[in-house]
């Protein structure tokens, strides 16, 4: 019986697969051989700012790529087939300003390259653009006069309930017209960190012994910044004006709420163009894969070729003054939920091992009581994250903030 279930069960499978291949086709898509390799503009004008603009290319069809990091954070496939070698990066101005950009050597990215342009102070009324240079051919963006953000009115956090996630929240000031608001949002953050121990020994693996503790370790600060820049739309609020719009969550166990946070958002006022952009861009970055999610569509651009009718791919926006805002958030006014419990490493395993196995292990010394005599000495060893913020569960340093309020 198990026997004959097998063979009848091979052959639905064979029939099966069968039946799903022979559906499918070969595609050849019509797309002209210059549109295969565009040119990949990121970065934006900043008024009095070092702007950084990354210069990367789409993939031709049939060529060999790799993993990069795409848009918004996700991953795509990319290949750098443009000679960037021989590139000038400029913004320039109506009024005959120009600030011209040099390559940044000190670029992490995974593709293309990067160049810092110095802007200076941005005028109303005049437009500004990017131009790039890339061999015989120039690329430039749409010239837009700047943007200028509307004050923030509050910002805020919330948490319904002690079991759940802290709310980052902003409200904005009305605009000057009844126009939505369309803005760009980047934020920096701070917190404290107590250790639930402090040692005053500690084990020094180049001569296998258990000194003082030069400096301790138990309390520092760490400091991160946003991964992505977050859009936002007022167009969902009454008045046109952001309220209470959440702009990012901290989990109710995360270590940023343990003792006190603290965060400086940053807000940008964005065109309407360039928020539909940045919303398409990270859609089709993030909920591209499903059998029911919306199929890729074009980006839109704003950034043209000069010589030719080739296409680019980026949208270069235009930014005037700068609002921003920061809060603290103190222990008690929040309820947080410890990731962790201490705890000692047990005597037996103490007595086992020897101090330079405790301490690769992981762990390092809480207390050294040695005795008088010279018997064994009593120490206790727990991980070195009870003791040490520096610890990559932490990841502090000892150097408090300047500008840090207690």
């Amino acid at each position: 019986m198990n026997l004959k279930l097998t063979y009848k069960t091979f052959w639905m499978l064979l029939v099966g697969t069968l039946l799903i291949t022979s559906c499918i086709e070969d595609f050849v898509a019509d797309i002209d051989e210059k549109d295969q390799q565009l040119l990949v503009v990121e970065g934006s004008i900043y008024s009095d700012s070092i702007c950084s603009f990354h210069l990367s290319s789409t993939q031709g069809l049939h060529e060999q790529s790799y993993w990069g990091i795409g848009f918004g954070g996700g991953y795509d496939v990319r290949a750098v087939q443009m000679d960037f070698s021989n590139v000038k990066i400029s913004v320039m101005g109506s009024d005959g300003t120009t600030f011209p950009g040099n390559y940044d050597p000190n670029y992490g990215g995974y593709v293309g390259v990067a160049y810092q342009v110095k802007v200076g102070t941005l005028k109303r009324g005049v437009k500004y653009w990017l131009q790039v240079k890339l061999d015989s051919l120039t690329y430039e963006s749409e010239p837009q006069v700047p943007i200028f953000a509307v004050p923030i009115d509050s910002l805020s956090y919330a948490q319904e309930r002690e079991d759940l996630e802290v709310d980052i929240q902003v409200s904005t000031a009305s605009s000057e017209t009844d126009e939505p608001q369309y803005t760009r949002w980047e934020y920096e953050e701070w917190w404290e960190i107590y250790t639930p121990w402090t040692a005053t020994m500690e084990y020094d693996p180049q001569t296998d012994k258990i000194i003082d503790v030069a400096v301790k370790k138990h309390h520092g600060w760490a400091t991160a910044l946003s991964e992505s820049p977050i859009s936002a739309s007022s167009e969902a609020f009454k008045d046109n004006r952001l309220q209470k719009y959440r702009l990012y969550s901290i989990d109710h166990t995360d270590n940023r709420l343990q003792t006190c946070y603290f965060t400086r958002v940053k807000e940008y006022a964005i065109s309407k163009a360039e928020y539909e952009y940045e919303d398409l861009r990270n859609r089709q970055s993030f909920q591209m894969g499903g059998l029911f999610t919306p199929q890729p569509s074009e980006l839109p651009s704003n950034i043209h070729c000069l010589e030719e009718d080739r296409k680019a791919i980026g949208f270069v926006g235009v930014r005037g003054s700068v609002a921003s805002c920061e809060m603290y958030i103190r222990k008690g006014k929040i309820k947080y939920t410890p990731l962790r419990t201490p705890y000692m490493v047990s005597e037996d395993l103490v007595k086992a091992k020897s101090w330079s196995e405790l301490y690769w292990a992981g762990n390092q010394v809480l207390t050294y009581d040695p005795p008088y005599k010279e018997t064994v000495a009593n120490v206790q060893w727990c991980p070195t994250w009870c003791i040490d913020c520096r610890n990559s569960f932490w990841k502090c340093t000892l150097q408090r903030p300047s500008f840090w309020q207690e």
